[in-house]
C-alpha cells in the first residue's frame, strides 16, 4: 500500500529528552537525497561478516575533527533487497552524510554521532515514521559506539529492511493501528481507528484510568509511562484487556513510544486488535480441558509419531501405565515409552504402520503388565497418513484406552450368564419333578379315595374328612420343602412332629400322649410324600379306634436309619 501525503519523522535519544525532534516530509522521496561529494572509504576488517551477522551494522567517518559532516563508510544491507532507492548500496560508500541523508541533520542524528565520537560513550536512539493521522509506519532502536576512530550503528536487520524503500515497488508498510496520545496521565487525542474499534466492541470511550498491562501492576506500568516520558524507556509493549459494554471482554496489545505532541512530550500508545486470537486461544484451552476429563473419565492417551523416530504422548499414558510423577520425570521426552510393554508380536504390527506396511490398526487389544506389576488390557486404535509434500514422511495417531474395567465386568457377565443358564436348567428339570409328583400325589389321592368308598359307603363324610387330612399332610410336606430352600427334600423330624401335632390339635386329642424318637434326617420326596401318609393313617386311626371314649394312651412314633435303610415303629 502506497503512503500519500506527509510523514511526520520523529528521532530522540534514551534518556535525553531534550534531543525529541519532529521533522514533516511531502513525500517518502524525501527522505533521501543525491549525494555529489565522496570520499575515499578505509578497508574495515571482517566487513564481510556482516552479511552473516543476525544484526545490521552502518559505519561512519568524521569528515573532521569538529565533526560538521560525517562519511559514510559503509552501510548495511538489506538481506532481501540489495538496493537503496532501487541502487547498488556499495555506490553510495564514502559519500557525505549531508548529502545522502540530510534528513538526519535536521532530526539532530549528527549530534548523537559527534558526541559518541568527542566523548567516546555509546548512545541509544529510536526513530519513527508515522503519517498525520498518527498511524505507525516505520519503528526501529539503533546503539551507537566508536571503535578505532569509527562510529557504528548497530541495529538488528528486521529494522533496516524498511529504513530505505524502493519508491517504485516497495513503500513503507503501514500498520493500521488504533492510536491514542498520552500526556498528564489522559489520552487527549484518539485517531479514528481507535474510535471505530470503540464503536465495533460497544466500549465506553476509553479512558486512560481503563489501561491495564497482563502481569503488571497499576503502579509499575504508570511508573514505566513516566519513564518513557524522560526518555529513559524507548518503548513498552504488553497485552490489555477492556470490559465491553456487552460483558464480553475485547484483547489488544498496547506499544507505546515516546511522541512530541503539541510542543510538549506525550506517549503514543499503537493498540494491535488480539480478540479474535485470544478467543480462539481459549476455545482451544476449553477443548484441552475438555480432552483431558474426557482421558480421565475414559481412560485414554493420545500418541503422535512418526517414521523419523519422533514419539509424543500425552501425560495420560502414564497414569495408564501406572508411574509415579518423580518417575515419569525421569523418562526422556521424546521416548516412547509404550514400546516397553508390546511383545515382538505387537510391535511388528505397530512397526508397520510407520513403514507403510498398512494404514491403521483397529482395536487391537494388548495384555500387560504395568510398572507395579498389575495386570490390564488396552485397546489401541491407529491411522497413519502420508505427508502431502514428502511421500517418505508418514506420521501415525494412535490412541491407547484402559479397558481392564470392561474386560473384567465381561467376564463377570459371562460367568453370572452361565450360573442363570445353569439354573435356568436345573428349574426346567424340577418343574418337570413337580408336575410329575402333583401328577402321582393325585393318583395316589384317588386311590386312597377308591378305598374309602369301598369300606365306607355308608360314611362319605368320613371318607371327604379322611381326604382333606391326607391332602393337608401332602401339603405340608411341600410346604416345608419350600420353606427349606431345597426342592428336592424335606426334614423328617421337623415334618413328621408338625404333622402329628396338627391332627392332634385338629381333632381336639388330649387323652393320647404323643411321643416321638425321630433322627434328624433330609429325606427325598418321592420317600417323604408316602411316608407322611402312611404314618398319617396311623395316627387317624390311633385317635379314631385305639382309645375309645376317655381312655387314656400314647403313640410312640420312631424312625431311625439301619444298615439295611430306614426303620419305622408305631405304638
Amino acid at each position: 500500500m502506497k503512503i500519500k501525503g506527509p510523514l511526520n519523522v520523529i528521532y530522540f535519544e534514551k534518556g535525553n529528552s531534550d534531543s525529541f525532534k519532529t521533522v514533516t516530509i511531502d513525500n517518502v522521496k524525501d527522505f533521501t537525497g543525491v549525494p555529489e561529494t565522496f570520499h575515499n572509504v578505509k578497508e574495515i576488517d571482517f566487513q564481510a561478516l556482516f552479511n552473516f551477522s543476525d544484526y545490521a551494522v552502518d559505519i561512519y567517518e568524521p569528515l573532521n575533527e569538529d565533526c560538521t559532516d560525517f562519511i559514510i563508510e559503509y552501510l548495511a544491507k538489506n538481506k532481501d533487497d540489495d538496493s537503496l532507492r532501487g541502487e547498488n548500496l556499495e555506490k553510495f560508500s564514502g559519500c557525505l552524510l549531508s548529502e545522502l541523508l540530510p534528513i538526519y541533520f535536521e532530526l539532530g542524528f549528527v549530534n548523537s554521532l559527534k558526541k559518541v565520537y568527542q566523548e567516546d560513550i555509546t548512545v541509544n536512539f529510536k526513530l519513527i515514521v508515522q503519517d498525520l493521522n498518527d498511524n505507525l509506519v516505520l519503528s526501529y532502536e539503533a546503539k551507537l559506539f566508536k571503535i578505532q576512530g569509527l562510529i557504528y550503528a548497530l541495529y538488528t536487520h528486521e529494522d533496516v529492511n524498511n529504513s530505505f524503500i524502493n519508491d517504485e515497488f516497495k513503500e513503507f508498510y503501514q500498520f493500521n493501528l488504533a492510536s491514542a496520545i498520552s500526556q498528564d496521565y489522559m489520552f487527549i487525542k484518539k485517531n479514528q481507528k481507535f474510535v471505530d474499534l470503540e464503536k465495533m466492541y460497544s466500549i465506553s470511550p476509553l479512558t486512560f484510568e481503563d489501561m491495564s498491562f497482563k502481569g503488571v501492576s497499576k503502579s509499575e506500568w504508570l511508573k514505566i509511562y513516566d519513564n518513557i516520558i524522560k526518555g529513559e524507556v524507548l518503548s513498552y509493549s504488553g497485552e490489555v484487556k477492556f470490559e465491553t459494554d456487552k460483558g464480553s471482554p475485547c484483547y489488544f496489545i498496547a506499544y507505546l513510544s515516546p511522541e512530541f505532541h503539541n510542543g510538549k512530550l506525550a506517549v503514543k500508545f499503537n493498540f494491535s486488535d488480539i480478540t479474535s486470537f485470544n478467543k480462539t486461544v481459549e476455545q482451544g484451552k476449553i477443548l484441552h480441558d475438555n480432552l483431558v476429563v474426557c482421558q480421565k473419565l475414559n481412560k485414554f492417551a493420545l500418541l503422535h509419531g512418526d517414521n523419523r523416530g519422533f514419539f509424543g504422548w500425552d501425560d495420560e499414558i502414564y497414569n495408564i501405565l501406572e508411574f509415579d510423577s518423580e518417575e515419569v520425570e525421569k523418562i526422556p521426552q521424546g521416548y516412547n515409552i509404550f514400546d516397553e510393554y508390546m511383545n515382538d508380536d505387537d510391535r511388528e504390527i505397530f512397526e508397520g504402520l510407520l513403514n507403510g506396511d498398512c494404514d491403521f490398526l483397529h482395536e487391537k487389544t494388548f495384555k500387560i503388565s504395568t510398572h507395579k506389576g498389575n495386570v490390564k488390557y488396552l485397546v489401541i486404535y491407529s491411522f497413519a497418513q502420508v505427508s502431502e509434500y514428502d511421500p517418505s514422511y508418514r506420521w501415525i495417531v494412535t490412541c491407547v484406552q484402559d479397558v481392564t474395567d470392561i474386560i473384567i465386568i465381561r467376564k463377570q457377565l459371562e460367568e453370572n450368564s452361565d450360573k442363570i443358564k445353569k439354573g435356568i436348567g436345573e428349574k426346567e428339570i424340577l418343574l418337570k419333578e413337580v408336575h410329575h409328583r402333583v401328577k402321582n400325589n393325585l393318583q395316589l389321592i384317588v386311590s386312597l379315595l377308591n378305598i374309602d368308598l369301598h369300606f365306607n359307603k355308608d360314611d362319605p363324610e368320613s371318607t371327604i374328612w379322611n381326604t382333606i387330612d391326607r391332602i393337608n399332610s401332602m401339603a405340608l410336606i411341600h410346604d416345608k420343602t419350600y420353606q427349606s430352600g431345597n426342592l428336592e427334600s424335606a426334614n423328617v423330624n421337623d415334618y413328621i412332629v408338625t404333622q402329628a401335632s396338627q391332627i392332634f390339635n385338629l381333632y381336639g386329642t388330649n387323652n393320647i400322649k404323643l411321643i416321638t424318637d425321630i433322627e434328624d434326617i433330609e429325606l427325598d420326596m418321592d420317600i417323604i410324600i408316602p411316608l407322611g401318609l402312611m404314618i398319617n393313617e396311623l395316627i387317624l386311626n390311633t385317635i379314631k379306634y385305639a382309645f375309645p371314649g376317655d381312655s387314656k394312651g400314647h403313640l410312640s412314633i420312631k424312625l431311625k436309619r439301619s444298615d439295611e435303610g430306614m426303620f419305622l415303629k408305631c405304638l
